[in-house]
């Protein structure tokens, strides 16, 4: 095969039928026998690169970006509505916004705790202020600090 600009037609005998060596010589087995499976056509003809997202195989930004939204809108629906669900749970707890502001800048680690310091220049040895034993992460500092804990 010719390397990165190979092509299906590498993978064909002279006749237009399927080299059953090379093909599992390069591919894994379950592969090869995917793509043995595959019949040939008897019209022959050059390979062309094709866009399939598109009705005339043609690659456009356009094609490329409503693909790119819908496999972000199909990626979020899965795990981002039981989580915005989540938020709108908290958020209706009768407790001062303080608590609520603590949990969703905890959640996503924007507490100005001694590594996110250090992850903004922060000259810092990022270790717990309080024990001085573990790195100061939010995790760290709200559930397992035996002195914050304390506190």
């Amino acid at each position: 095969m010719k390397g990165d600009d190979s092509t299906v037609d590498d993978l064909k005998l002279p006749s237009g039928l399927w080299n059953e060596s090379l093909i599992r010589q390069f591919f894994l087995p379950e592969d090869a026998s995917l793509i043995l499976r595959i019949p040939c056509s008897s019209h022959i003809s050059d390979d062309v690169v094709s866009w399939h997202y598109e009705k005339y195989g043609t690659y456009t930004v356009k094609s490329g970006y409503h693909l790119g939204m819908s496999l972000s809108s199909t990626m979020s629906s899965s795990g981002l509505c039981s989580l915005e669900s989540w938020w709108k749970y908290l958020w209706r707890f009768k407790v001062p916004s303080k608590f609520k502001l603590l949990i969703w800048r905890a959640y996503h680690d924007w507490i100005p705790i001694n590594s996110n310091l250090a992850k903004c220049g922060v000259v810092i040895d990022g270790l717990c202020p309080m024990c001085r034993q573990w790195p100061g992460t939010t995790l760290y500092a709200l559930w397992y600090c035996f002195q914050l804990r304390r506190i």
